[in-house]
């Protein structure tokens, strides 16, 4: 179920870059406008019992799991704003690479370890 969740996440990135003017696509967009909005987004279209959260909580639930124990579909956090405090999340999807929701750049594949992501990681959890 965990791959499940991260491959069809992909796969709607995929979709809404060969269609950026589908309705439903737009609508994912703003319903998932912040990385952990995104998460509930993905949990709730997979039956996956979630609340509306922030990216702490869901950071302060689940199993820690390090990194070369992740498996697609764990949750990936990061600092942005202040360094040492949870402020991002995505979805794991296997080689280094995760999924989140940007204000920026919207929702898209990103390295872990790139020059911006690598020094803002804090963990990763199993919640699921």
């Amino acid at each position: 179920m965990k791959s499940g969740v991260a491959t069809e996440a992909y796969m709607l990135v995929i979709c809404d870059m060969t269609w950026p003017k589908s309705h439903v696509f737009q609508h994912f967009h703003i319903v998932c406008s912040v990385s952990a909005g995104f998460v509930y987004f993905m949990f709730n279209k997979h039956g996956i019992p979630a609340v509306r959260t922030t990216s702490k909580n869901l950071f302060d639930s689940g199993i820690s799991v390090n990194q070369p124990n992740l498996q697609p579909g764990d949750l990936v956090f990061f600092a942005i704003a202040t360094p040492g405090v949870v402020d991002h999340v995505g979805f794991y999807l296997g080689n280094g690479q995760f999924l989140s929701a940007t204000r920026s750049a919207g929702i898209y594949p990103q390295s872990m370890m790139n020059s911006y992501w690598g020094p803002k990681y804090l963990g990763a959890k199993r919640v699921y």
